[in-house]
């Protein structure tokens, strides 16, 4: 079967859709914004097949999350939700279904399968070909634009695509980067035995980092990365 992705800042809507989607076979990942969400996407190598996205959020809502979805994983079905019946905007931001709140167990699971069987049966992969995604530990600085003396922050890289990178910061003690979500930067990373590639970034979410201090981040690559694009 699928794996879905629920974004609702609602815990009981989160967990209503995770309890009525695995029962039917789904394996479910939830996020409670938009920002998690894009965590979640940078985190899960194996093709996530569809997100369940609301509209009204804290911090990102989905509006700005299903714009970076259609950058970041242009294959990617959306499944649009809402509470409102007088958001013009929800009907203007492309999506393959909608489901007005509250909704039926039955509405919510026709709205997934039916986008799930309109979706090419190679869709997992045809994704993975326009945005393949792979491993890395690459040394990697962070600058802020326009550059100040010295690198905002260091890092490792991981889970490196022509689209984005998702960095792990060891910052012990260091207070963190300074960064905030949504700053234009300018990511630096350095290949071995090549020059570096230096790529203007935006960064998506912020993340405490896991099992160490310090935190991580999601960088979405503004302009074509050529250079990235021959790592991969």
């Amino acid at each position: 079967m699928a794996t879905i992705l629920a974004v609702d800042d609602d815990p009981a809507v989160r967990g209503l859709l995770a309890d009525l989607l695995f029962r039917r076979g789904h394996s479910v990942l939830t996020a409670r914004d938009g920002i998690e969400a894009l965590e979640r996407l940078a985190e899960t190598q194996e093709g996530i097949a569809c997100a369940l996205v609301d509209w009204s959020m804290p911090r990102m809502g989905g509006k700005a999350l299903v714009e970076r979805i259609r950058f970041l994983r242009p294959g990617l079905p959306v499944v649009l939700m809402t509470g409102s019946v007088a958001d013009e905007a929800f009907h203007e931001v492309e999506a393959e279904a909608r489901l007005r709140k509250p909704f039926t167990i039955s509405e919510a699971v026709a709205a997934v399968h039916r986008v799930l069987a309109a979706a090419p049966a190679d869709e997992t992969g045809a994704e993975k070909r326009r945005h393949p995604r792979r491993e890395v530990s690459l040394p990697v600085e962070v600058h802020r634009v326009p550059r100040e003396t010295g690198p905002a922050a260091r890092a490792r890289a991981r889970n490196l695509s022509r689209g984005g990178v998702q960095l792990q910061l060891g910052l012990a003690g260091t207070g963190g980067t300074g960064v905030a979500s949504g700053e234009t930067v300018e990511s630096v990373l350095f290949v071995p035995g090549r020059p570096e590639v230096r790529v203007r970034s935006r960064v998506v979410w912020r993340a405490p980092a896991r099992g160490a201090t310090g935190e991580r981040l999601g960088l979405e690559f503004l302009e074509p990365a050529e250079a990235v694009a021959a790592l991969l």
